[in-house]
């Protein structure tokens, strides 16, 4: 089994905290995933937003992730969103995490 490779920069746009991810995010590497946004939120003071647009894959270990981060935001009031395409945004809409896309229709194919 060959585990997932991502990568993450966290950095300032528009004046929101911005945690820009990369790859594929699953079981295998779901633990560091989860550690790192962790990390940005306890760094974020108002707004965090979670940028998915360069992942290709992720699965339910993910949302997990995104889970603990909701709640690690909502305690420190932050509000927390995220950016998605594809696949990660119908992973996230099927989980019913909706309410952290930002709303950005997905392009028509």
């Amino acid at each position: 089994m060959v585990a997932s490779q991502w990568g993450g920069m966290i950095k300032q746009i528009n004046g929101v905290f911005t945690v820009c991810i990369a790859g594929e995010i699953d079981a295998a590497s779901a633990g560091r995933f989860r550690a790192y946004l962790l990390g940005a939120v306890s760094m974020a003071r108002h707004q965090m937003t979670v940028d998915l647009r360069a992942v290709q894959y992720l699965d339910s270990s993910a949302i997990h992730a995104l889970l603990a981060a909701c709640d690690a935001a909502e305690a420190r009031d932050v509000r927390i969103t995220a950016d998605a395409l594809g696949l990660p945004r119908r992973v996230i809409e099927l989980a019913g995490l909706a309410f952290l896309l930002e709303e950005q229709p997905e392009p028509v194919a």
